[in-house]
């Protein structure tokens, strides 16, 4: 991406998160997961932590 004339550089953090199992379709052997949530940030690289 640019802004201002000047190339800006992003990291995209992505993360899932598994909440609870089905008892309904897992077996002994196999778990299967109820719900599956998501969650990224986009974090402009250029910038520094103080």
């Amino acid at each position: 991406m640019w802004e201002n004339k000047k190339r800006v550089e992003n990291k995209i953090f992505f993360s899932t998160i598994h909440i609870g199992i089905n008892e309904e379709k897992s077996t002994k052997k196999r778990k299967i997961i109820k719900k599956k949530k998501c969650v990224f940030q986009m974090m402009d690289k250029n910038t520094n932590k103080n």
